[in-house]
């Protein structure tokens, strides 16, 4: 939805706040200039001697999403020539962009300027402008409502990058199509747990294999909108295990939770629960397996990953330990020696 609204800057609309008199300066003509009370408005005077000068306001005013630019003008009193000698033009760094003919005495006139395009600041100036055709004339020229129309319009994100899959570390560049008016801020979430970015086009790097989604989030007065984008890492598997429980006593099963991530998915698994057999053998090729540890020590355990990418070995050093069981130890306080029937001492 589009909304169009008033260029919010004062004294470009109102009073003669922000503007700076212009005047030329030849042996040809004389141009006398003054701000000027004119039913309640302001203008500038002038008094051309031999024709071809000019005069008026300026100012610098930011053009941002601006796509009309108009002055409200009158003549308020003059001596003419002939038909051709004077004109009311919109001028945008020095450059004519609109002009309008008018030689009634006290009606107010529209000049009006389509200025899509321009974005950023740009000297604006409202000025009438003679020609050589007639040699003396006196005019006043009276202005009014000068305004700059804006067409808002809610943000619509939408991006691209420079290639969706590739292998880590992964550099793309992001291509920002999103629309919006005025010009949207931008938040993108790169999906990797690194921080926030606010440029317009950024570039990033993932270091580690995954699936990624990118959200751009855009915002302006109107709104805020978001667009997704997953992309695709290869890489080595980043692999990962932890015991549960980590220990007990004799004859304790011990689960292995696989906290392993890898893009491409991991095609095969080796465990390896003692040590004993690696690395030829391994004890389990499933996923998450379950073992039993029948005798106290500490186990040493191996879990090995494999992608299309590569393979990679987790070793984590006496991370099961198994103690000797409580009932064992229970049982053991209560022996003690007896001769003649006499208990000379008991297990501690």
């Amino acid at each position: 939805m589009a909304v169009t609204n008033r260029f919010t800057n004062p004294s470009f609309e109102d009073g003669f706040t922000g503007w700076t008199v212009l005047n030329t300066d030849s042996w040809r003509h004389e141009i006398l200039l003054q701000q000027i009370p004119y039913d309640g408005v302001w203008g500038v005077n002038s008094r051309v001697e031999g024709g071809g000068g000019y005069c008026g306001v300026r100012q610098v005013v930011d053009l941002t999403g601006v796509h009309e630019i108009s002055i409200q003008y009158k003549y308020a009193l003059g001596t003419w020539g002939s038909e051709s000698d004077f004109f009311v033009g919109i001028y945008i760094d020095g450059n004519l962009v609109k002009y309008a003919w008018d030689k009634i005495v006290g009606m107010w006139v529209g000049c009006v300027a389509n200025i899509s395009g321009y974005t950023g600041s740009h000297t604006v100036d409202f000025r009438h402008v003679s020609n050589t055709y007639n040699t003396s004339y006196n005019c006043t020229l009276a202005m009014d409502s000068a305004l700059c129309l804006t067409t808002w319009a809610e943000p619509e994100a939408s991006f691209g990058v420079s290639a969706d899959s590739g292998t880590a570390p992964f550099t793309i560049n992001c291509w920002n199509w999103s629309t919006g008016s005025p010009t949207p801020t931008f938040i993108w979430d790169f999906g990797d747990g690194s921080p926030t970015s606010s440029e317009r086009n950024p570039t990033h790097t993932y270091t580690k294999s995954g699936q990624f989604t990118i959200q751009l989030t855009v915002v302006n007065p109107l709104g805020q909108s978001m667009f997704t984008r997953t992309v695709f890492v290869a890489g080595l598997p980043a692999v990962d295990f932890r015991p549960v429980p980590a220990g007990g006593g004799k004859n304790t099963i011990v689960t292995f939770k696989n906290l392993t991530t890898a893009y491409p998915p991991v095609t095969s698994w080796s465990w390896w629960f003692e040590g004993g057999q690696y690395p030829d053998t391994p004890d389990s090729t499933v996923f998450e397996p379950q073992h039993l540890y029948e005798d106290e020590g500490q186990y040493t355990v191996r879990l090995r990953g494999t992608n299309s990418v590569g393979t990679i070995t987790a070793t984590k050093v006496n991370c099961v330990t198994i103690t000797p069981d409580l009932a064992s130890r229970l049982a053991i306080h209560n022996v003690g020696v007896v001769i003649d029937g006499k208990l000379f001492r008991r297990g501690i």
